[in-house]
Formats: C-alpha cells, sequence, structure tokens
C-alpha cells in the first residue's frame, strides 16, 4: 500500500481509502483504479477472478535481513541459507503456497479455466491507495 504522511488532509479527499478491502470495493464499483503492493495485488487476484492487474509492476522493492553490525559470521550464514533456499526454490514455493493456497475455498484464479480474456481499454474516473496494511 501508498502511504501519504506528510500530507495533511490527503487521506480526506474522496480518491483515497483508509483500507484495502475499501480499494477493491471501489474497483470493483468501477471507475476507480487501486494502487497496491505487487504481493498483495497477485494474494487479491488469486482469490477475486474478477480483479486484474493492468500493465506490469513499476517500483519492484525486494526485502533484506539486518543483522548488528561487525556481525560477520551472522551475516556470512544468513547469506548463504538464502542462497541455498532460492537454489532450491523453497522461498518461490513458500511465496506461491501463501499466495496460491493459503485460505482458498476453490482454485486460485491463475489455475481457473476462463475462455473470457481481459482485453480492450478500462476507463478510470479516479484512482487511489491507502495508508494502511489490508
Amino acid at each position: 500500500n501508498v502511504g501519504f504522511h506528510g500530507f495533511p488532509g490527503a487521506l480526506k479527499t474522496s480518491r483515497f481509502v483508509l483500507k484495502t478491502s475499501e480499494g477493491i470495493g471501489r474497483v470493483r464499483e468501477g471507475g476507480y483504479a487501486y494502487i497496491l503492493e505487487s504481493t498483495f495485488n497477485q494474494y487479491y487476484r488469486e482469490r477475486d477472478c474478477e480483479l486484474t492487474q493492468i500493465g506490469g509492476i513499476f517500483n519492484p522493492s525486494s526485502y533484506a535481513f539486518a543483522v548488528p553490525q561487525g556481525n560477520a559470521f551472522l551475516k556470512e550464514e544468513l547469506g548463504e541459507v538464502i542462497l541455498q533456499l532460492h537454489k532450491e526454490q523453497f522461498i518461490e514455493d513458500m511465496s506461491n503456497a501463501w499466495i496460491k493456497r493459503f485460505n482458498l475455498t476453490g482454485p486460485p484464479c491463475s489455475e481457473a479455466v476462463d475462455d473470457a480474456s481481459p482485453t480492450g481499454t478500462m476507463e478510470v474516473a479516479s484512482f487511489g491507495a491507502s495508508s494502511s496494511s489490508p
């Protein structure tokens, strides 16, 4: 989600929402596009086949671990374990398990059979973001 710290009154405009559920609700009503962090976007799209992503990810980010400065052993060991987990595709598998399997009542949308592919244009009257987590 996008935070708007330092912009007094920004959330008072009708374009911004306080929760992801509110943003998705506005998208479903039509004429509204919601900016959402890509992992959450994928999570919600796997559960609601009426949602779609427009374009690619425009601000990719990665996560990192913080270790105490000067702790070379921990830094080295953690780095090796992370590389091994990537090599074994463990991190990708865990991500897919969370996004595509966790708390689903049916198949994920990416695996659902759908003859109607989204095409054409999308008319958007406004767009918004929230300042909190889902």
